[in-house]
């Protein structure tokens, strides 16, 4: 397992998106890439909206053959989803000095390190 890395930027975007909705949690995920994000709404009702944040080389849309195995040797051979609370992206934000945010994954623990 490995280490996935997330832009100040990106980190910025889900926390604003997640203030906007009023939610309290995030999720890390893979399957289709390797992600941070959350949801709301519905497609039924109309009201769908999501903010996703691949990490870096794990992206479908930009990083080609590479994301599949990039996601696969950080992240390991299984899908998965994990709620977290806002709170542990949000108050990395409070020091300006880091510029990327990495999680460190490894079978039994997620570790965040700026």
């Amino acid at each position: 397992m490995g280490i996935a890395i997330f832009t100040r930027q990106q980190v910025e975007e889900l926390v604003q998106f997640c203030k906007k909705h009023n939610k309290t949690q995030f999720f890390l995920a893979k399957d289709q890439g390797l992600y941070i994000g959350q949801t709301v709404g519905s497609q039924k009702n109309n009201d769908f909206e999501n903010n996703i944040q691949y990490a870096n080389g794990c992206d479908p849309k930009l990083d080609d053959d590479e994301w599949w195995d990039n996601s696969r040797d950080i992240a390991g051979g299984d899908d998965f989803g994990e709620h977290l609370p806002l709170g542990t992206i949000e108050k990395t934000l409070a020091d300006n000095s880091w510029k990327n945010l990495k999680v460190k994954i490894t079978e039994t623990e997620l570790t965040f390190i700026v």
